[in-house]
């Protein structure tokens, strides 16, 4: 991989607390379910995200604002020792903007950001993206559910890519697209999409990725192992 000095990736998170992660799955299959699944699934990102370094800085971009001072096994702050900042206040796209800004602000050049919904995304998949922005200002990886799993720009995003964008919807992608390509002058490119772990049933898929495919996520493929099938 090339020399990145001023790569950033950003992982967007929320402390691991019952009741408060993957909110849809565990209308399924329970909190204490969703809870550990979620562990796992950031356990496997950040691990991911760890083989970039040191050619890219990783941060933990996390809410609530308190994520870091609760200590445990399974807590933000023993999974991650690394840099961090706060999510900003408002909806998801003041939240990336606000975290584009702030990476920009301290000096990265291209920055990136994922969730933790991906936990098996390849890392290959990253380093493309890192180096797609050699040739292009931004690059952006649809969800299966026709979201975002990764933003990434090497200059400032403008406020106006997420005007009248539904960020709950299935047209997420779609809509920031087109704003980028309609009303900015900024040059874009895609990522293959991949599907992430946000519903019930993804989490099928998701098995079949990891005990049958091959991909890596070794946290969340030895919780799912534990599982009565």
């Amino acid at each position: 991989m090339e020399n990145y000095k001023k790569s950033a990736l950003a992982i967007f998170c929320r402390a691991p607390r019952l009741g408060q992660v993957k909110t849809r799955i565990a209308k399924t299959y329970g909190d204490g379910f969703a809870l550990e699944l979620y562990v796992a699934m950031l356990r496997d990102t950040f691990e991911l995200a760890r083989q970039l370094e040191p050619d890219v800085e990783v941060f933990a971009c996390f809410t609530p604002d308190d994520s870091f001072e609760e200590e445990g096994e399974n807590s933000l702050f023993e999974i991650w020792k690394g840099r961090k900042f706060p999510q900003y206040e408002g909806d998801l796209g003041t939240k990336i903007l606000g975290s584009f800004s702030t990476l920009r602000a301290i000096g990265f050049e291209k920055v990136i950001i994922i969730g933790s919904d991906s936990p098996d995304l390849p890392l290959s998949r990253l380093k493309k993206a890192f180096t797609e922005l050699d040739s292009h200002d931004v690059v952006i990886g649809e969800a299966n559910n026709g979201g975002l799993y990764l933003l990434g720009a090497r200059k400032c995003l403008p406020k106006l890519i997420f005007n009248r964008v539904p960020l709950s919807s299935e047209s997420v992608y779609r809509d920031v697209m087109l704003n980028l390509k309609m009303k900015t002058n900024l040059s874009v490119t895609s990522l293959p999409s991949w599907r992430d772990v946000g519903e019930a049933e993804d989490i099928e898929q998701l098995r079949y990725r990891l005990f049958e495919v091959g991909t890596v996520a070794e946290n969340t493929k030895g919780f799912l192992e534990r599982l009565v099938p």
